[in-house]
This record gives C-alpha cells, sequence and structure tokens, in this order.
C-alpha cells in the first residue's frame, strides 16, 4: 500500500448500485488528499426504506486493495453509515471484475447463449427453405 494511503474497510454489496462511502472516512481524505464534494440530490434508501441524506460525491477517488497492485478509480456518494467504511457497488464490481459468476449463473448464462445459438440457426435455416419469411 502507498505510504500516503488511508486504510479502510471495503466491502462488495452487490445490492447497492453505487459506491458508497462513510463520511467520517471522507473527512479524513479531503484533509491528507485534497477531495471535494460535489453536491448531489441523491438519497439512498436502504433495504428497509429508509432514506438517507448523501452528503455529496467525492469524484474519481483513487484507490486499491491491500493485497492488491491494481489501482481503480470509484465516484463515492459520501453518507453516514455507522456499519461500513465503503460500500464498492454493482457498476464497480462488473467494471473492474472484482467478482466472478459461481457455477449456477455460469451454467445458466451458458445455457442461455445455446439456446439463442440454435434460435439464430434455426432462423437462418428457414429464411433459406422458405425466402418469403
Amino acid at each position: 500500500m502507498p505510504k500516503d494511503a488511508l486504510g479502510m474497510n471495503a466491502w462488495l454489496d452487490t445490492g447497492s448500485v453505487r459506491d458508497l462511502m462513510d463520511y467520517r472516512h471522507f473527512d479524513r481524505l479531503k484533509e491528507t488528499h485534497n477531495i471535494r464534494l460535489e453536491p448531489s440530490d441523491v438519497d439512498i434508501v436502504t433495504l428497509n426504506d429508509e432514506e438517507i441524506e448523501v452528503h455529496g460525491i467525492a469524484r474519481n477517488v483513487v484507490w486499491q486493495l491491500r493485497e492488491g497492485y491494481k489501482t481503480y478509480h470509484s465516484d463515492f456518494y459520501v453518507l453516514k453509515m455507522d456499519q461500513y467504511d465503503v460500500l464498492a457497488g454493482w457498476d464497480t464490481i462488473f467494471k473492474y471484475e472484482l467478482l466472478k459468476l459461481g457455477p449456477d449463473i455460469k451454467s445458466h448464462n451458458d445455457k442461455t447463449r445455446e439456446k439463442e445459438k440454435h434460435w439464430r440457426r434455426r432462423q437462418r435455416e428457414l429464411t433459406k427453405s422458405f425466402p418469403g419469411i
């Protein structure tokens, strides 16, 4: 980890679309890394249907995993989260391939692709046999 890095615990949250950061950690970043908040009119709604006010968006925050070698860039919505430091949302998880699809989902996707290929092949055959279709 770089010398000027600030440690935080991050969780991958497949239930969240956005990347979230607790305000107390943003407060540390803004002093040491000169990161500012942009205004945001977004409210985050929890699984309990509780709305949480967003203080703003910290754009293009550079981060990496503790034992990792890659550097990532994300926009974090800054709010008060007592239980978490940082949550990486669905978009970031897929953008950076932080999780791989398990065997059930991979198998389902493979079968779906095969069915689609079969259907397209069948359509081509029918079009050749019956040009008016």
